[in-house]
């Protein structure tokens, strides 16, 4: 597992993660290395941006 940033990467929004399988409709502050593997993180407009890697 490669070290990982804390910083939010500002376009993501929300996640959706096959665990939980609720929609977060929070901000979260995450990037795509950081996230959760295989939760899918998107922007506001609900454009996908990345998959999580961690």
């Amino acid at each position: 597992m490669k070290a990982c940033t804390l910083n939010c990467d500002p376009r993501i929004a929300y996640g959706v993660c096959p665990r939980s399988e609720e929609k977060k409709n929070d901000r979260i502050c995450t990037n795509c290395c950081a996230g959760t593997k295989g939760c899918k993180y998107f922007s506001d407009d609900g454009t996908f941006v990345c998959e999580g890697e961690s």
